[in-house]
């Protein structure tokens, strides 16, 4: 009879932003993050590697229960001390996987994956971003050690991401050989998507002397004037995508994730979780059913299906539960300053808003100031923080 896998390593919703400050009461919300989570809206570059931090350091203080103690060599069978039997080889995989101290005992080496577009844009964001908590701590020794087990595979196409979703899997080969991009050295525990819907989109160039084709009303809410800023830069849908070319990818994905836990269906071993975060897409985010490339001819089909269009956060909803759906979007709020900010809200507990800001942090000490201390000049203050309000 099998026993049941153990429940994953709950994440909470504090993990997407870096540690506070040990002097700061604002350690965030305690409430776990579900899986599989599709969380849209503006978050900064870095969530995704403070998701995957915070992962490994939860994952290092081992509970007792999950402890293993490895069969010295010296009490295998006579010929697998020299490589000839299974217990031989089951006992190097059982070392590749774990770290051992100084009893012999050890515990499973976690690790976490991210997928996301170009390898430049992910790197250009966090050093436009350019955060306090990782530009003073990205060198610690602990954070580095933890960083090494985090898997990056960029994706710069669709087709890239196509190709990777459909041949990920763990490696089966020895150690000293070469490994491949769709090969990985163990199964992750929590895989985390970001901003794949960008592969979707263009830049949107916006010429700052041509006025808005919407006039804003001022009294409106603060959130309303953001949202519709928003959509006038960064970035747009492509008008040949339509609403099922997105969601394929989130099935894929999921259908990766089930083949990843698949490999390991060991009662040691906790169910892979799945975490898709979309900066660029916002509550209103919609696409065709029908791209509007298509020829009118082709379809026959009425004007009314031919434009109809499905929420993404509803395909999301279908796809991956009713519990999946976060969305964060500005707050409103009647503060001036240079802070913005935000409210998180989760299918998974309604009712709850959780607020959050985004100010600037200031420079290094090591920094050069460029600029005399009293001119204001957007950019070069510092990077931004993000942090529970």
């Amino acid at each position: 009879m099998s026993s049941a896998r153990p429940v994953p390593i709950q994440l909470p919703l504090s993990s997407f932003f870096p540690p506070p400050p040990s002097s700061s009461l604002l350690a965030g919300p305690s409430q776990p993050i579900p899986s599989p989570t599709f969380l849209i809206g503006p978050i900064p570059p870095t969530a995704p590697l403070h998701l995957a931090l915070s992962y490994l350091e939860s994952a290092d203080i081992s509970p007792y229960n999950l402890q293993v103690r490895l069969p010295p060599i010296s009490q295998l069978r006579p010929g697998d001390e020299k490589g000839k039997g299974v217990q031989r080889q089951d006992r190097d995989q059982s070392l590749h996987m774990i770290e051992d101290d100084d009893q012999g005992y050890g515990r499973p080496k976690e690790r976490a994956l991210i997928i996301t577009g170009s390898k430049a844009s992910f790197g250009d964001s966090i050093e436009e971003d350019d955060e306090d908590w990782l530009r003073s701590h990205g060198g610690d020794y602990e954070v580095l050690k933890r960083l090494g087990r985090i898997d990056m595979r960029y994706c710069p196409t669709l087709d890239h991401l196509k190709l990777l979703l459909a041949l990920l899997s763990e490696r089966t080969e020895h150690a000293h050989q070469p490994i491949e991009p769709h090969h990985l050295t163990k199964t992750p525990s929590v895989v985390i998507l970001w901003d794949i819907a960008a592969l979707f989109m263009y830049d949107v160039e916006v010429d700052e002397n041509v006025p808005p084709v919407e006039e804003l009303d001022l009294e409106e809410e603060r959130s309303a004037v953001e949202v519709a800023i928003r959509e006038r830069k960064g970035k747009r849908f492509k008008p040949s995508v339509n609403i099922s070319d997105y969601l394929d990818i989130l099935s894929a994905t999921r259908a990766m994730v089930d083949h990843l836990c698949s490999l390991h269906p060991s009662y040691r071993e906790p169910p892979t979780q799945l975490i898709f975060l979309e900066p660029n897409l916002t509550s209103t985010s919609d696409l065709p059913i029908i791209p509007a490339a298509v020829e009118v001819e082709e379809t026959k089909l009425s004007k009314v299906n031919r434009e109809k269009r499905i929420p993404l956060v509803d395909g999301a909803r279908w796809l991956l539960g009713n519990q999946a759906v976060a969305i964060v979007e500005p707050y409103p709020s009647s503060e001036e300053g240079p802070q913005t900010r935000y409210s998180l809200m989760l299918d998974s507990y309604p009712g709850e808003v959780y607020q959050m800001r985004r100010r600037r942090c200031g420079r290094g000490d090591w920094a050069v100031p460029v600029v005399d201390e009293d001119t204001e000049v957007e950019g070069l203050k510092g990077g931004w923080r993000w942090e529970w309000a």
